[in-house]
């Protein structure tokens, strides 16, 4: 049977995940507000950010995706494609903020994985993955709609796997 501690731990993923869920932000930084215009094919990416990024100018024509972001652009409106085929429409800004979200949760997810190598105390665990899930910059990086969650994912995914 679970212990008292069990329990405690599991109450606190379920806070935690209700919270992710839940609570959204909508102040945005211009780059989540220029990632969905793009998807949304409000404007060329090279042209409407090159004012905010002239290193742009370098980059081999994308169209629509971001140079440095071209796999999550793709991925995202390979799900916005998806889910209009089903009947769901949500825009570029919601489906991009769902997307870095789920990526919070499942890198939360992994850096417990990555400490559960080193130490067995779950609930410790737990607890050192909440102070990473709620510190300000992941939390909102989580919620917005830039790419640095997804690539923390990826770095979190990487490191379990090679130290598994």
């Amino acid at each position: 049977f679970p212990s008292h501690e069990d329990y405690t731990r599991y109450a606190l993923w379920f806070i935690a995940i209700f919270i992710y869920a839940y609570f959204n932000i909508n102040i945005h930084m211009h780059e989540s507000y220029v990632y969905a215009g793009s998807l949304e094919r409000f404007f060329d990416m090279r042209e409407g950010h090159l004012e905010a990024s002239p290193w742009l100018l370098n980059y081999q024509p994308f169209g629509n995706y971001h140079p440095c972001h071209p796999l999550l652009h793709l991925l995202v409106e390979l799900v916005q494609n998806g889910l209009k085929i089903v009947g769901i429409g949500l825009n570029a800004i919601q489906l991009l903020t769902t997307f870095n979200t789920l990526a919070g949760l499942g890198a939360a997810f992994v850096f417990y994985k990555i400490l559960s190598l080193f130490n067995s105390n779950k609930l410790f665990i737990s607890l050192c993955v909440f102070v990473l899930m709620f510190s300000d910059v992941y939390w909102f990086a989580s919620k917005t709609g830039e790419s640095y969650v997804p690539a923390q994912l990826f770095n979190f995914l990487s490191t379990y796997l090679i130290l598994s």
